[in-house]
């Protein structure tokens, strides 16, 4: 068996093992390394196992290089994840190994494989670390079933929600313009400031996404007139979809549009045949969330995050809802300009 870089050649070969790994997600994908690629110029790391000309397992990852955190090498940067795929033990240690030895010659703090289930390898190396949670939705086949999964209380607000929408000329839809797309980074910049005290990622991921991913990618909003007013990023691969970006402006606080898009877009899913809808990764600080999509009826594990340590042998990464949670809040203060300006230097640092 042998560990071959992807390259321009074998790029088929690796979309079509995607295709037959029932573990395979977007994120393992070459448009989402394109869009790394392009959004931040992070180092690509990405690996084909091979045995008689047969694909045994891939690893994806980026090279990434921090004034904060240091060099590291990492399987997919921010909030994401995609595991190493392999048919067994060997391709994956293979894989791994590959990584290990690339991590000594850059002198990399450490590796991370952001997993969404245990590996299932046997490698002492690897350092198991439990983080956040994932949270899924089985999606159903009709509107009853669907509903049947909502919490009582959500139901019953959904109604309501769904009417005022209405009174105040409140348009759900799918949209295309990246006027649209420009409006509704407008409101997630200004909720990760007022709300989480945080830095977005800069506009350019959002475009790059879109032109990339191209059918893989919608934009939901609802709109007051022209004005969006909240806003979601789905992202489509096989039968999964991913609920990868949301926020709502905070004056429209009690007409909860950001509510009314969840259902939309889970309606929409199941009518498309999509299986799952994955709300995303949650810090397990972060309790209100997760028991918000809890009210949706998703169920949540926690995902298996793992490190092979380099130059530092004690790994504990910071959860990136509470690292620095008290000095973030002046962060609060800075004019929305600034951040749109900065963004893509800051954000590039905590990669």
């Amino acid at each position: 068996m042998e560990i071959i870089n992807l390259n321009k050649e074998n790029e088929k070969v690796w979309d079509d093992y995607l295709e037959k790994n029932s573990r395979s997600s977007i994120f393992h994908t070459l448009e989402w390394k394109n869009i790394i690629e392009k959004t931040y110029n992070f180092k690509p790391l990405y690996f084909l196992a091979i045995n008689n000309n047969e694909v045994k397992g891939i690893i994806c990852s980026f090279l990434t290089s921090s004034l904060i955190f240091g060099k590291k090498i990492v399987s997919t940067p921010f909030n994401f994840y995609n595991q190493p795929l392999f048919e067994d033990e060997e391709a994956g240690n293979l894989l791994i190994n590959k990584l290990k030895e690339i991590g000594l010659e850059e002198k990399v703090k450490y590796i991370e494989l952001k997993a969404l289930e245990d590996l299932k390898i046997q490698n002492n190396e690897l350092k198991k670390h439990p983080h956040y949670f994932i949270s899924n939705l089985k999606l159903e086949d009709t509107e009853e079933k669907i509903e049947a999964k909502y919490y009582d209380r959500l139901r019953k607000n959904l109604r309501t929600l769904r009417r005022n929408a209405e009174k105040n000329n409140i348009k759900v839809d799918f949209s295309d313009k990246e006027e649209d797309l420009k409006q509704f980074y407008n409101v997630l910049v200004k909720i990760y400031r007022d709300k989480h005290n945080m830095i977005c990622q800069p506009y350019s991921l959002y475009k790059n996404m879109k032109e990339i991913f191209k059918e893989r990618f919608k934009l939901l909003t609802a709109k007051e007139n022209d004005k969006v007013i909240a806003g979601m990023i789905l992202l489509f691969f096989k039968d999964q979809a991913v609920y990868a970006y949301g926020a709502s402006n905070l004056k429209y606080k009690t007409l909860s549009p950001g509510t009314v898009l969840i259902d939309y877009a889970i309606k929409f899913c199941s009518k498309n045949n999509y299986k799952t809808l994955d709300f995303g990764v949650t810090s397990q600080s972060q309790t209100e969330l997760l028991s918000f999509k809890q009210n949706w009826g998703t169920t949540e594990h926690k995902m298996p995050y793992y490190y092979i340590p380099i130059t530092q042998k004690e790994i504990n990464p910071p959860d990136y809802y509470t690292y620095m949670k008290n000095l973030r809040k002046p962060f609060k203060y800075v004019p929305l300009p600034i951040i749109k300006l900065t963004s893509p230097i800051i954000t590039k640092q905590l990669g």
